[in-house]
């Protein structure tokens, strides 16, 4: 009978570490993080946009326009466990044409480094799953 309680109460705390280490991961990421290019620096700047819940918007300014000009706006869903993060079509939405200017951010991804500044994370699968050419690495830096 003690060893029932025991590992019901063990069972009980691994329960709440393991959510709110998933909560904690969704904290820092709530914020707009400017995403860093791999190659020469331009006017133009994409920005993500992460919200409490699920939602998350990618959007890129031409910054060369007084007001900055916003050139495209996508929406998606997301979610992160551990080292684990997923970007995907909110619900309903149509799947086809869904990239950005960018290129098309959907699919599982692995998270390199998850800080209150920094996030970095390196895609390892396309939305469907499939592994072929599904390399994309993308790091944020918190604005």
């Amino acid at each position: 009978m003690k060893t029932q309680r025991i590992f019901k109460v063990l069972i009980l705390i691994l329960v709440v570490f393991f959510t709110s280490c998933r909560g904690s991961q969704q904290t820092k990421l709530i914020s707009i993080w400017e995403q860093m290019t791999f190659r020469e620096p331009t006017e133009k700047k994409t920005y993500w946009q992460f919200y409490a819940g699920d939602l998350l918007e990618i959007y890129q300014l031409d910054e060369s326009k007084t007001p900055a000009d916003t050139l495209s706006i996508k929406t998606y869903q997301y979610d992160i466990d551990g080292i684990s993060f997923n970007i995907f079509p909110p619900d309903g939405a149509d799947n086809s044409n869904y990239g950005i200017a960018t290129g098309d951010v959907r699919g599982e991804y692995w998270v390199d480094e998850l800080s209150s500044d920094y996030f970095k994370a390196t895609r390892t699968k396309h939305p469907d799953g499939s592994t072929e050419a599904a390399y994309l690495r993308i790091e944020l830096v918190k604005r």
